[in-house]
């Protein structure tokens, strides 16, 4: 299918939309854009010249999604076996402080990890990495907790490629038990990622970083990645 303009607000595309659909290229805020090769379709939220923000369409076209992929609990693998790059697995249990909540407890003597598949977006240049977690007991005071990316490439007809290591920026757990935020935004260049190939992913606790120095366990409720 060729690229085609279907009425006022909808065009139909080989590609993804970009910064440069803009207003000076004809489109407009609530614009809709129908990739033909990827079926995938996105609306235009701004059309800022040079700056247009263009959001994938969640599959049931009732919402506006970005690129958040987010895992909890036992979604993620248990890499136990040493074709993964760290082979001991965070244990998977119920919050102890509220029983419906799926965790993974990342111990402090040991270097465990949790797993995932995810393909880097078409387009990508960019992965952003969203943790929500807690220490097991509140520390004091705030204590640090060191993390490490691991990744390998999947490759259509190929071998699958070989573990990279990135540490994250540490992060800072307060003197209390209670759920937090992080997110750390990193070129996909910095990790000589390639959009659009499918990658295995391993996130662990880097416990013999001198940087890590929460005593006890470290708490995972929600993984999110997502590639801009």
């Amino acid at each position: 299918m060729t690229d085609r303009y279907v009425d006022g607000n909808a065009f139909v595309k080989t590609v993804n939309p970009t910064v440069n659909d803009d207003e000076t290229a004809g489109c407009q805020v609530n614009h809709l854009w129908c990739n033909s090769v990827l079926k995938i379709a996105f609306i235009c939220t701004s059309a800022a010249a040079g700056a247009a923000q263009w959001d994938e369409i969640g599959a049931g076209g009732s919402s506006v999604l970005s690129n958040w992929h987010l895992f909890y609990g036992g979604q993620l693998d248990f890499p136990l076996d040493a074709d993964w790059d760290i082979s001991d697995a965070a244990a998977g249990s119920d919050d102890p402080l509220n029983a419906a909540l799926p965790d993974r407890f990342f111990d402090d003597t040991t270097q465990e990890a949790v797993g995932f598949s995810l393909s880097v977006h078409p387009g990508a240049t960019n992965i952003k990495i969203r943790e929500v977690s807690r220490a097991k007991t509140a520390p004091s005071p705030a204590k640090d907790v060191a993390r490490t990316l691991h990744y390998r490439e999947i490759p259509d007809d190929g071998a699958v490629g070989s573990w990279s290591q990135h540490d994250l920026t540490d992060i800072s757990m307060p003197a209390n038990a209670n759920f937090q935020v992080d997110e750390q935004t990193i070129t996909l260049a910095t990790l000589s990622v390639t959009a659009g190939s499918l990658y295995q992913w391993q996130l662990s606790r880097d416990t013999a970083d001198p940087g890590d120095k929460l005593p006890g366990d470290w708490v995972l409720l929600e993984l999110g990645i997502e590639f801009s």
